[in-house]
């Protein structure tokens, strides 16, 4: 089985946090992305009684991207790259290769290309994309 996992982080102290879908009561919470792994595995064994040891066997995904599309489509701010962009963990030599012109439109977060069409922004793809 496959665990959908949404991360976030906080913005007043930078702490990871995670929610398991489909999974009520599973959350977790990390100062880093390799501790949020091991609590995550961890609520999960818990919450599905899974016995000892198989937290190292579950195959997550971990997604960043709704919480991402939320906050960018919710700014009303002037510079939505100084302000929102800037500050996330975003691969920024992909997003060079995909953005030469710095038409600043479009970045790479997570292995996705996420895009800005007029005032949306959205979920354009992995990362690279096909035909790439």
């Amino acid at each position: 089985m496959t665990y959908t996992v949404d991360i976030s982080r906080d913005p007043s102290s930078g702490a990871w946090l995670a929610d398991v879908r489909d999974l009520q009561a599973a959350h977790a919470f990390a100062d880093d992305r390799q501790q949020l792994d091991v609590r995550v595995r961890e609520v999960i064994a818990l919450v599905e009684d899974l016995p000892d040891g198989a937290e190292e066997t579950l195959h997550i995904v971990y997604v960043s991207v709704p919480a991402v599309l939320d906050q960018l489509n919710a700014y009303t701010g002037d510079n939505i790259w100084q302000d929102v962009i800037a500050h996330l963990d975003y691969d920024e030599a992909a997003t060079e290769a995909i953005d030469p012109s710095d038409a600043s439109d479009r970045f790479v977060l997570d292995g996705r290309i996420i895009r800005c069409n007029g005032d949306t922004w959205y979920d354009a793809g992995e990362y690279p994309a096909q035909g790439e």
